[in-house]
């Protein structure tokens, strides 16, 4: 990672430290760093996950090509890089100081809307297999003496009592976004100081999002073994089977879903902001 680092230190060495230059780099570098993660988790070695990330992103004149990087937008910071990093008024205009407490609250509520997102998901999953347990299970011969009435209708209520809250849950997780606005629509500034400081709870966030999706592919890796289990004592067993794999992979869900909304809620913050019009 440090190796990373330097190289998109020399990279932007001879380039004028505008702030466009700046947020650019603070970008690549979070690119960079996400791509290098997933090159480990793919199996490489440091070596190997890092020599493919320079070779991927290492055209620095295609780069700023693509991005249409403007280095006409103040001559006054091309020559005085000390007055460059992060402007507080020109290059801003009216915009919001978004502070470091803001950017712990924005995050904060992103992961509870996503993991209120993600029990719903699990609650629907979970409805589903209730719905197929209670076929298979009141459709046995030793339930037959119940009337047909709540053999066929009891499934399908018991789905809906899953998916009833689920729905509320969906809606309930985009609550108390109002205020984050304009974090939503890049409508901010930021100083050097909380940048660094979101940085590292990027970090933070990132190792956490590696661990969970380590744990969210096993559990999705071993999720069919109930349903293989099963099938040994016959058709009900491998139906009993499939609802213990819908479970799996609700859980599953849930710390895919987890496991990235801390580090996507940074990377947001970490984005270029729109300029105020």
């Amino acid at each position: 990672m440090e190796t990373i680092s330097n190289y998109l230190e020399t990279m932007f060495k001879t380039l004028p430290q505008t702030a466009e230059i700046l947020r650019m780099k603070e970008e690549l570098l979070l690119n960079m760093e996400e791509k290098y993660q997933e090159l480990k988790l793919q199996g490489c070695t440091e070596n190997e996950a890092v020599g493919k990330v320079i070779s991927e992103f290492g055209n620095i004149d295609e780069l700023l090509k693509e991005m249409d990087v403007n280095f006409s937008e103040d001559n006054t910071q091309a020559e005085y890089p000390e007055y460059a990093e992060y402007p507080e008024e020109d290059s801003y205009g009216d915009m919001p100081t978004l502070t470091y407490d803001d950017a712990e609250e924005y995050v904060s509520r992103m992961r509870t809307n996503n993991a209120l997102a993600s029990v719903g998901v699990a609650l629907i999953l979970f409805g589903v297999s209730a719905l197929i347990f209670l076929s298979e299970l009141l459709g046995r011969a030793f339930l037959a003496w119940l009337p047909e009435g709540i053999r066929d209708n009891a499934p399908i209520i018991c789905f809906f009592l899953f998916l009833v809250p689920a729905i509320g849950l969906f809606v309930f997780s985009d609550y108390g976004m109002e205020k984050h606005k304009y974090i939503q629509k890049r409508h901010f500034r930021m100083d050097k100081q909380t940048r660094d400081e979101v940085h590292q709870m990027y970090q933070y966030y990132q190792q956490m999002a590696q661990l969970f999706t380590v744990v969210g592919v096993v559990l999705c890796v071993l999720s069919p073994v109930p349903v293989i289990a099963g099938d040994m004592f016959g058709d009900s067993g491998s139906t009993y089977g499939v609802c213990i794999l819908l479970i799996i992979i609700a859980i599953a869900v849930a710390f895919f879903i987890n496991g990235e909304s801390g580090k996507d809620a940074c990377k947001k913050l970490l984005k270029k902001s729109k300029k105020h019009k």
